[in-house]
């Protein structure tokens, strides 16, 4: 299946899609050579501000770290086939997620949404009809149903055909998830929402916003792989484990148990964003300039 093939659908469907993959992932031509992706960025819980780096690679692999300037992080990855976390305040080594955890954060460990691969058979979609949002923008509803009973609602910007909400339904928990973007930017031809503010049963449940953002970093399928407990801490000749270089080198979307978790991190191990410091430092060849992107009305 093509990402952006559309063949088979309705011919309303088919114009809301390509407009949006036009004005959203600049294209089929440009989405093909795009192939990892990397975002630096806090989380906003309550009064809590966590930062976080996350890497992502064609075509599921995810890996976010939370507060990765302190000792005492937060990990979690899909490598392809495994979905694992490690909280380093309360565990020694990592773990892979419980089932429901593991479903939540692969479903989201993918570089674009449920819009592209249209025609894929494990989903249906449809669109349900334009209406205004809260704060008065005209949208399109394009529904996606997936398997295991959840049923995701895009509302797609009519005047610029971009992404301003989506709403993530699991009938079998009871849950409404609702994320609401802005502030989005224009990376390598892709817009980007640098803001999310995510709604948990109508409710505020967390902010995400983006500091920094950029495709094709160099990532390895290596870096998202689970660890071993052993080697990790086995210190080299300057001390250091194979842990602390790991992250060293390589250094959006929850699933359940993510905030508890997060929550668990000492406040004072929270390192606050540093403009004249580096998060992280890729392997010398493959580290390029940032690129932030220009705001979009």
């Amino acid at each position: 299946l093509r990402a952006m093939e559309t063949s088979s659908l309705g011919q309303e469907l088919k114009r809301i899609l390509g407009e949006y993959y036009i004005d959203s992932y600049g294209g089929a031509e440009t989405w093909a050579k795009l192939q990892s992706l990397q975002t630096i960025g806090e989380i906003f819980i309550n009064n809590t501000e966590i930062p976080f780096i996350a890497y992502k690679k064609k075509p599921n692999l995810c890996k976010i770290i939370f507060n990765p300037m302190s000792e005492k992080r937060y990990l979690q990855a899909f490598d392809g086939h495994n979905a694992w976390e490690w909280n380093t305040h309360a565990s020694d080594g990592p773990s892979l997620m419980n089932e429901k955890n593991a479903r939540s954060f692969i479903a989201s460990s993918g570089m674009g949404d449920e819009l592209l691969f249209p025609q894929c058979s494990t989903k249906k979609i449809v669109f349900t009809g334009s209406r205004l949002l809260e704060n008065g923008q005209l949208v399109r509803d394009i529904q996606v149903t997936l398997a295991g009973g959840v049923s995701i609602t895009y509302s797609i910007g009519v005047r610029q055909s971009m992404l301003l909400e989506e709403t993530q339904e699991y009938s079998s928990e009871g849950r409404i998830e609702r994320m609401v973007y802005s502030d989005h930017r224009t990376i390598e031809g892709v817009q980007v929402a640098f803001r999310n503010d995510v709604y948990l049963n109508g409710k505020l449940s967390h902010s995400i916003r983006f500091r920094q953002v950029q495709f094709n970093t160099g990532l390895i399928s290596w870096m998202f792989s689970i660890p071993s407990v052993d080697p990790l801490m086995e210190a080299d000749s300057a001390g250091s484990t194979r842990f602390q270089f790991e992250l060293n080198s390589e250094s959006l979307f929850l699933g359940g148990g993510l905030l508890d978790q997060l929550r668990s991190i000492p406040a004072n191990s929270i390192s606050e964003y540093n403009e004249s410091m580096e998060y992280f430092t890729l392997p010398i060849g493959i580290k390029s300039a940032p690129k932030t992107g220009t705001p979009q009305n």
